[in-house]
């Protein structure tokens, strides 16, 4: 696999026409898993502390920025602010599906378990961005195979929508 800019070549530039934002691997609800693969390995992932805010008419703070003053050893707008923080990691993925517990445009019924999801076709890279409570399982899986790179895993989620105690596993796909 390709590491380090200065490996780069000077070519396949060019300007993207899609969106210059990106999507992140988001599951719901009790049971949802994504199947995908790891492009940043976990000793190379990122971590540190996040405000949370929401933008105006929004119900709950799901957007993030970074600390400043953590980050950067900057002044922070937001920590002057008292804007609440939380401490994450971050890893870049390729996610191949995703098993959603509710219906939706080109989504396909399919049977887990006792269980029906409606699978999602993504194959698109995807940003994982998670409490650092939750990196118990990469961190396992990591310290098993040395590396997170060379296996396609599902990242499932434990605990319903509205439950206060939520986790998740990775575990070792096909």
């Amino acid at each position: 696999m390709p590491r380090g800019l200065t490996q780069m070549s000077e070519g396949g530039g060019g300007k993207s026409k899609q969106n210059a934002g990106f999507k992140r691997v988001m599951l719901y609800d009790d049971g949802e898993s994504s199947k995908l693969r790891f492009l940043t390995d976990a000793d190379e992932m990122y971590f540190d502390w996040f405000h949370k805010y929401a933008d105006p008419g929004d119900k709950w703070p799901t957007k993030r920025r970074i600390c400043l003053r953590s980050a950067l050893n900057a002044p922070c707008e937001d920590c002057d602010n008292e804007l609440p923080s939380v401490y994450e990691w971050m890893a870049w993925v390729y996610v191949y599906t995703q098993n959603l517990g509710k219906a939706g445009d080109g989504r396909t019924p399919v049977t887990v378990g006792r269980r029906t999801y409606y699978q999602e076709n993504c194959n698109e890279v995807r940003l994982m961005r998670y409490a650092s409570f939750h990196k118990a399982s990469v961190k396992a899986q990591y310290e098993r195979l040395s590396t997170l790179l060379d296996y396609e895993f599902e990242w499932i989620r434990q605990g319903g929508e509205k439950d206060n105690k939520v986790s998740y596993v990775l575990e070792r796909g096909d």
